[in-house]
């Protein structure tokens, strides 16, 4: 699938502690698709996102309302509206796009942490961006 290059010293497996530390080249063409397609499946996770922010905020604002239409004029609200906004990250997926466009390289080198962002799409964010779309469910 990816093609690598890994300087293996006579012959002896490299430990995974190693591999940790160790950049590895990839075809830029692959590694370009598969960021690209990456970015496509956020752009479409974000725009849910948006959508059930919507409907959850619709939804809070309205029991509020209510709250408030059955309350007395001179009592104050009780509790505050917290529903916490999706984060959209294109542009970190953009950066990378755009500088693998340029490059006149055939093959670029990434450390495991680069390979996981890019590939694997396991970036930094990630967790906290599913939980937010989790807590629209709530």
């Amino acid at each position: 699938m990816y093609k690598y290059a890994v300087q293996i010293k006579r012959g002896n497996m490299m430990h995974p502690g190693e591999m940790s530390r160790k950049e590895m080249n990839f075809s830029t063409k692959e590694l370009l698709e598969k960021i690209k397609e990456n970015r496509s499946k956020h752009a479409a996770e974000y725009i849910e996102a948006v959508k059930e922010y919507r409907a959850k905020l619709k939804s809070v604002l309205q029991k509020k309302m209510a709250e408030i239409n059955k309350s007395e004029d001179t009592m104050v609200p009780k509790g505050t509206i917290s529903v916490p906004e999706p984060k959209c990250y294109l542009s970190e997926y953009d950066q990378f796009i755009d500088m693998l466009e340029m490059t006149k390289d055939e093959t670029t080198s990434l450390s495991i942490t680069m390979f996981n962002q890019l590939v694997r799409d396991q970036w930094s964010w990630k967790q906290e961006f599913e939980m937010t779309k989790a807590s629209y469910l709530m």
